[in-house]
C-alpha cells in the first residue's frame, strides 16, 4: 500500500511543477499587459495609423500657408513692440560706490571733498570750468556725500555732468548739467542699463538730479572737513564764502531696458499655432471621414433591404 502511495506522489509531482509554471506565466503576462496599458496612456507621441487620403492632402496643404501667414504677421507685430523697461529701487549703501563728475561753475574756482569708503577725501581745488571725476559713497552717517565751497555768487556754484538719453546724438548719449546751489541738497541717482545698445556709451548711464532742501547764508563745517581751512589760507573769508552739502538719497533707481522682441517667444508662439492648425485639421478630417463612412454604411443598408 505504501509503495502505491509513493508511486502516486512521484507521478503527480510533474503536474504540480507544470501548474506552478503556468501560474508564473499568467502573472508575467498580466504584468506585461498592465505595463503596456500604462505606456499607451502616458506616451503622447503614440500615433494611430490611418490610411492616406486626398482629403488629408488638401487639409495638410492648407495648414502650411496658414502657418506661414501667421508667422509673418506675428513677426511684424512682435518686432514693432515697445522696449521693455523695468525700474528697480535699490538701497544706495549696498551698491557703493557711484560715479559723479563735478564741474566748477564759479569764476573764482571751487574747493571740494567727497565721501570715500572709510573717510572723507582730502580737500581739492578746481579752476573754473574744470571737471573732476570721482567715485562717491553713500555713508549712513551725517557726513555729506559731496562738500563744495566757493566764493559767493548769485548763480549756481557747480554742476554734475550726467550722461542722458539722446537717440539723435552720437552713440545715443547726450550731456546733461545738473546745477548745485549753496545749501543742503539731496542727490537722486538714476542708473540705466540699456541692453539694446551693447558696446555703446548708452549701454550704461548715470544721471544725477539735485533738490535744494535748505539754503543757508553762512558756511557750516563738519567733523573732518578741511576745505574751509584751506580756503581761508588761500584768502577766502568765511563771510564771503558759500557752500553746498550734497547728500545722496538712501535709495536710487536702477533701470533695465530690454528689447520687446524675443526669438524664443516668437518660435514658441508660432509652433503652438502650427500645432493648433494640425488639431483643427484633424477635427475636420474626422468629421469628413465620419460623414463618408456614414453614407457608405447607409448605402449598404439600402442594398441589404
Amino acid at each position: 500500500m505504501s509503495k502505491k502511495i509513493a508511486q502516486h506522489e512521484k507521478s503527480s509531482a510533474p503536474f504540480a511543477e507544470l501548474s506552478e509554471l503556468e501560474q508564473q506565466t499568467v502573472k508575467v503576462s498580466l504584468k506585461e499587459k498592465l505595463y503596456q496599458q500604462v505606456v499607451e496612456v502616458l506616451d503622447n507621441y503614440q500615433v494611430q495609423p490611418r490610411e492616406p487620403s486626398s482629403v488629408g492632402c488638401v487639409v495638410s496643404a492648407l495648414i502650411l500657408p496658414c502657418t506661414f501667414l501667421y508667422a509673418f504677421f506675428l513677426y511684424l507685430s512682435m518686432s514693432g513692440a515697445p522696449l521693455i523697461e523695468v525700474n528697480n529701487i535699490r538701497w544706495s549703501i549696498s551698491y557703493n560706490p557711484f560715479p559723479m563728475n563735478i564741474t566748477c561753475e564759479n569764476p573764482s574756482g571751487c574747493y571740494f571733498s567727497y565721501q570715500q569708503e572709510d573717510a572723507h577725501s582730502e580737500c581739492q581745488f578746481l579752476d573754473a570750468e574744470q571737471t573732476a571725476p570721482m567715485q562717491v559713497y553713500r555713508n549712513p552717517s551725517n557726513k555729506p556725500t559731496v562738500f563744495i565751497l566757493t566764493a559767493k555768487t548769485s548763480e549756481h556754484m557747480a554742476s554734475a555732468l550726467s550722461a542722458t538719453n539722446s537717440p539723435d546724438h552720437r552713440d545715443g548719449v547726450g550731456v546733461m548739467m545738473s546745477p548745485i546751489y549753496g545749501g543742503y541738497m539731496l542727490g537722486a541717482l538714476v542708473e540705466t542699463h540699456n541692453k539694446t545698445v551693447k558696446g555703446k556709451l548708452a549701454e550704461h548711464r548715470h544721471e544725477w538730479f539735485f533738490t535744494l532742501t535748505h539754503p543757508f547764508s553762512t558756511p557750516q563745517t563738519f567733523d573732518g572737513e578741511t576745505c574751509m581751512a584751506q580756503a581761508e589760507r588761500a584768502g577766502l573769508n568765511s563771510s564771503e564764502a558759500q557752500m553746498a552739502i550734497v547728500k545722496m538719497n538712501p535709495d536710487y533707481n536702477f533701470i533695465e531696458i530690454e528689447d520687446g522682441f524675443s526669438w524664443l517667444d516668437y518660435i514658441g508662439t508660432t509652433s503652438g499655432m502650427y500645432g493648433l492648425f494640425l488639431s483643427a485639421g484633424a477635427i475636420i478630417l474626422s468629421v469628413i471621414e465620419l460623414e463618408v463612412w456614414t453614407k457608405a454604411l447607409m448605402r449598404k443598408v439600402v442594398v441589404l433591404e
